[in-house]
């Protein structure tokens, strides 16, 4: 279990301390000083107080970051302890994020195990969120052991925002309690999330109470901020029925064997992927990663709710609001103006770069992408080796023909990029970070044919581009 916190005597009076291992502190004193001021959060039912640290002392190498004492019990551990308990201490944490959600919307959202919970089955427990940038980097101090032990600090692709991040970790903290597996693989969690590829919790656990099992099958899908107050009714509802449900013999069998054929299914597909990226000398490497992410965006395809609509958008139009979410990694509105086959190319580019930028956070606790646009107005500074550049600039829009349902646009433009060798995956780009920093800046020429689908509105049928 990586517990990140110990209670001990300093300076007299019982504390609490979260412990950074030896050598992972970075000795800057600006990372020090925002980590000495980040706060955690006590909340009691509907009352919210903070807690910071109040010194820090060295121990064999190790830093102790040491504040009040709190008299409680990690998730982690109380989840791994006792199915029900851990079900009960997941319900009071979700109320705790609702009121979180209220007052604080834009802290991080902190690993699993740097929640603390207090209270017993029968009461709503206090509990204590660690301050999330030190809980996270006191996380990745310890080893991958004991990392892995710890449900979740993973964030999905698609998660915007505190509830979003809150609703999935719960739905995966849900997961591993009810199940005692993890919903993603910890060797394969990027490649994992961005498919969706995970048994189903309804199939795996088919006991737990079915309207419970469901949201999280659906949050760990694709999490949004509503998904929060579901999970909230879910584990309430849950738990007037105490958790679980008798089955049949009957529907044991038939969920066994269904049960069977997805594990069939999703061992299948990851020897599929890990076949591929065996060959990925033969075959372009960015090609299988963007085939991987790919499968997320289509599989997203058919979730219709929230989906922006450009029905009414004019020709012109709609091939401007197009770039324009190509340039602010707006996957759905790619989806919204162009066809599969002609927005492949930004489309897993788009997808590659916001999985890289969503687990850069998760790990780092800042966005690594710097906007081409921003980089030139403010007179092309040297970036460091940990920022992505990414964006186009110059973008001139020209209508070469037009007929009542066929339009042809010629689009020129200057697209800017940090260079990632020959590869450009994802491993790619992280190795940037340990290499010199280069600028490629291209000049794109794109001739773009649109086709007027009757209600569906314009919609971009082929793009043929040209780079040079």
């Amino acid at each position: 279990m990586a517990e990140l916190f110990e209670t001990g005597i300093w300076d007299g009076e019982r504390k609490l301390a979260i412990r950074i291992l030896a050598g992972r502190l970075q000795s800057k004193s600006l990372s020090l000083s925002r980590l000495l001021q980040a706060k955690g959060l006590i909340v009691e039912k509907d009352t919210v107080r903070e807690w910071s640290t109040e010194t820090i002392q060295d121990e064999n190498g190790d830093t102790l970051f040491i504040g009040p004492d709190f008299e409680g019990q990690s998730l982690d551990e109380v989840c791994s302890n006792d199915k029900k308990r851990g079900l009960c201490a997941l319900l009071d944490v979700s109320r705790a994020f609702m009121t979180i959600d209220k007052l604080h919307k834009n802290i991080p959202c902190p690993p699993s195990s740097g929640i603390l919970i207090n209270g017993e089955d029968e009461d709503r427990g206090t509990v204590l969120i660690l301050p999330p940038e030190l809980a996270q980097r006191a996380f990745h101090s310890r080893d991958q052991g004991a990392r892995s032990s710890s449900a979740v600090f993973l964030r999905s692709p698609r998660a915007e925002g505190f509830a979003a991040e809150a609703a999935f970790l719960l739905a995966q903290m849900v997961y591993r309690t009810a199940s005692g597996q993890d919903a993603y693989s910890v060797e394969q969690e990027s490649q994992d999330m961005a498919q969706g590829s995970f048994i189903p919790l309804r199939e795996r656990c088919p006991e737990l109470d079915a309207g419970l099992a469901r949201t999280v099958d659906e949050t760990l899908f694709k999490p949004r901020p509503a998904d929060l107050a579901r999970l909230v009714s879910a584990l309430q509802v849950a738990s007037t029925a105490d958790w679980y449900r008798e089955l049949s013999p009957e529907e044991k069998n038939d969920l066994s064997r269904q049960l069977a054929v997805s594990q069939m299914k999703l061992s299948n597909r990851k020897r599929r992927e890990a076949f591929w990226r065996s060959k990925k000398s033969l075959v372009a490497g960015f090609s299988v990663c963007c085939a991987l992410i790919l499968v997320f965006a289509l599989s997203l395809a058919d979730a219709r709710r929230g989906k922006p609509h450009y029905s009414d958008l004019s020709p012109s139009e709609l091939v401007l609001t197009y770039y324009r979410a190509v340039d602010t990694l707006d996957i759905d509105s790619i989806e919204a103006c162009a066809e599969r086959k002609a927005s492949k190319p930004d489309l897993d580019y788009v997808s590659m770069i916001t999985v890289v930028t969503k687990m850069r956070q998760a790990y780092e606790g800042k966005d690594p992408i710097i906007r081409a646009e921003d980089w030139l107005h403010s007179g092309q500074p040297q970036l460091s080796t940990d920022q992505v550049l990414y964006g186009f600039t110059g973008l001139s829009l020209v209508e070469v023909e037009k007929s009542e349902k066929h339009v042809r646009f010629r689009a020129e433009y200057t697209s800017w990029a940090v260079d990632r060798g020959a590869n450009e995956d994802i491993e790619a780009i992280e190795r940037q970070t340990k290499a010199d920093v280069h600028i490629v800046k291209r000049f794109v020429i794109d001739d773009l044919a649109l086709e007027y689908l009757g209600a569906r509105g314009w919609r971009i049928k082929g793009i043929d581009r040209s780079v040079r």
